[in-house]
């Protein structure tokens, strides 16, 4: 395993909870410690811990004295398939492939409250992902944790629904650009780099369009198909003409 050396901030929250990132590769030994601590944390057997992609994904732990708190993993798409691939839009992969990367398989279990120790370790996914090349997280999830997501900065993808095939329960595509005039939880990341990415630089070059939604009490934005919010409007129109 090696010690991550982390930006000035997040590397000062990281130390400020007594806490180090490593990041392992798979064919470590300490990757079979990763499998097990997100086995015991959902309770699954270690196979299902276990992805095609962690042979080139970066795989981030955060260890405290007492051992491993919470792990979190991201696939650059450039580097090979994403976990899920073929359930996201095939617009965003083909035009952001390059600077395109993928956060999965998050687990926290410890000493920790688990929404802190993630938090701070999807912030260092995001800091590694920006000295990479990386402007655009592509993750999904199912409708309980929507609302996480869309507090974070995720933007949810309308008609992007489908059924996990290890979860076997519904989930929803989100996409967050690097985009430093969105308030996110990352925003101070995105200030400090060169080409970012803007919300509506995805709009024009993929056909989505901004709509309002609602994730239980939560007002959100949401991405939707041009064709489909236009053929919305018509009808909303229609209804209310009628």
């Amino acid at each position: 395993m090696n010690w991550l050396d982390l930006p000035n901030t997040v590397g000062k929250e990281v130390e400020d909870l007594g806490l180090r990132i490593g990041s392992v590769h798979h064919s470590e030994s300490m990757y079979g410690q990763v499998i097990d601590f997100v086995s015991c944390a959902y309770s699954v057997p270690p196979d299902w811990a276990v992805r095609s992609c962690d042979a080139y994904s970066s795989i981030f732990v955060a260890v405290s004295e007492a051992g491993i708190q919470a792990t979190l993993s991201f696939t650059a798409a450039k580097h090979g398939e994403l976990d899920c691939e073929r359930f996201y839009p095939q617009s965003i992969l083909k035009a952001y492939r390059e600077v395109l990367y993928a956060p999965y398989r998050v687990a926290a279990k410890g000493r920790f409250p688990s929404r802190l120790v993630t938090k701070l370790l999807g912030r260092v996914v995001w800091a590694m992902a920006l000295q990479d090349g990386q402007r655009l997280a592509i993750a999904n999830a199912n409708k309980d944790f929507a609302p996480v997501y869309v507090r974070s900065g995720y933007l949810p993808i309308a008609g992007t629904t489908f059924c996990h095939p290890r979860r076997c329960k519904d989930h929803l595509v989100f996409l967050m650009p690097a985009d430093a005039s969105r308030r996110t939880w990352f925003s101070d990341l995105f200030q400090a780099v060169d080409n970012t990415l803007f919300v509506h630089d995805i709009c024009n070059c993929c056909g989505y369009v901004l709509q309002s939604s609602r994730f239980d009490e939560l007002q959100s934005i949401q991405l939707c198909d041009s064709k489909s919010a236009t053929s919305d409007r018509k009808s909303s129109s229609s209804d209310s003409d009628a």
